[in-house]
This record gives C-alpha cells, sequence and structure tokens, in this order.
C-alpha cells in the first residue's frame, strides 16, 4: 500500500493590525474647571487608577497570546510539531 503524498499547504498570513490612535489626558481635583468646560462640549470616558493597571495587563495578556500563536503557526510552518518558541524559552507568560 502506497502512502499519503506529502503536501506541503500554506495558509496566508492574517492582515496585520491597523490599531487608531487614542488620546489620553489626566486630570486631578485641581483641574475640575477645565473637565466641567470640556463635558459641556462631549462626554469623557474614565478609568480609575486600578482599571488602567488591568487594562495594561490586558495588554499584556494579548501580546503574550500574539506571541504564542505566531510560534504555532511558525511552527506549522516549518513542518515541526511539539514545542512552541514560548515553552522552549521558559516564559510562561505571567497572568492572574
Amino acid at each position: 500500500m502506497a502512502s499519503p503524498p506529502n503536501l506541503q499547504v500554506t495558509y496566508p498570513r492574517p492582515r496585520p493590525l491597523n490599531l487608531y490612535s487614542v488620546s489620553w489626558r489626566v486630570f486631578s481635583d485641581k483641574q475640575i474647571p477645565e473637565v466641567i468646560r470640556i463635558l459641556k462640549k462631549k462626554a469623557l470616558m474614565c478609568v480609575d487608577a486600578k482599571g488602567y493597571e488591568n487594562m495594561a495587563k490586558n495588554m499584556s495578556e494579548f501580546d503574550r497570546y500574539i506571541r504564542q500563536l505566531q510560534a504555532l503557526i511558525e511552527a506549522y510552518e516549518n513542518g515541526r510539531s511539539g514545542r512552541t518558541g514560548e515553552e522552549s524559552s521558559g516564559s510562561d507568560g505571567g497572568g492572574g
């Protein structure tokens, strides 16, 4: 019985991220008159220090996840299986 042919399948990489800029402003209690002036023109979205910390942690998680996916894709493209680049470096990505 003949073995099946060894086919090399290549899938296109995803389109790169197209990120949009975000304007950040930090206000203290001394700037309440300025905040009120801005609120008369548009709405403001606010996040406290803990929320900002959590957003930073989330961005770190996105970065870890993307790096692991890239390593997995590279392993498939190179015909390897098993360990990804992140696993071989000993990094677990933190999280938590």
